[in-house]
């Protein structure tokens, strides 16, 4: 196996500055320090959600990265690798169109909703782009 491999292998699946990026974006704010080891997170809404990030010199930095991971994903009741997902993608040029509603709870959608659902997204991509050139409430006419 070589260095690179190793390395690769040993290293945690998102980064310090990642979780903390995601983190805020939950409403969560840095609390204090243990030291000069680790930052303590908490949420104002709840005042036993705690997450402790640790600094990147610390021994055991890949585990304790990782017992954070667990942490918020307990806290958001969902799986850990779903929550590595999301801090990966708030660092990444993804657009999630996500349809909930009582017809869609088994994963399926109408053919209709689902053609619909198509046309609107492909117009949420082009008023996206448009945007990029100029800032206006709506786009008409064709498109450049």
């Amino acid at each position: 196996m070589s260095e690179n491999e190793r390395r690769d292998r040993h290293a945690p699946p998102v980064s310090i500055e990642q979780l903390q990026a995601y983190l805020q974006s939950k409403q969560w704010f840095e609390d204090g320090k243990i030291r000069n080891v680790a930052t303590i997170w908490h949420r104002h809404q709840d005042e036993h959600a705690e997450v402790v990030l640790p600094f990147s010199y610390v021994k055991d930095f890949r585990q304790r990265v990782r017992d954070a991971l667990i942490a918020i994903a307990s806290f958001e009741m969902r799986e850990m690798f779903d929550v590595i997902g999301d801090v990966n993608r708030l660092f990444s040029n993804v657009i999630a169109v996500r349809v909930i509603h009582a017809d869609t709870e088994d994963g399926t959608i109408p053919i209709n909703d689902g053609v619909l659902l198509i046309s609107k997204a492909k117009d949420l991509l082009s008023a996206a782009a448009q945007a990029v050139y100029a800032k206006r409430r709506h786009f008409s006419g064709p498109a450049p």
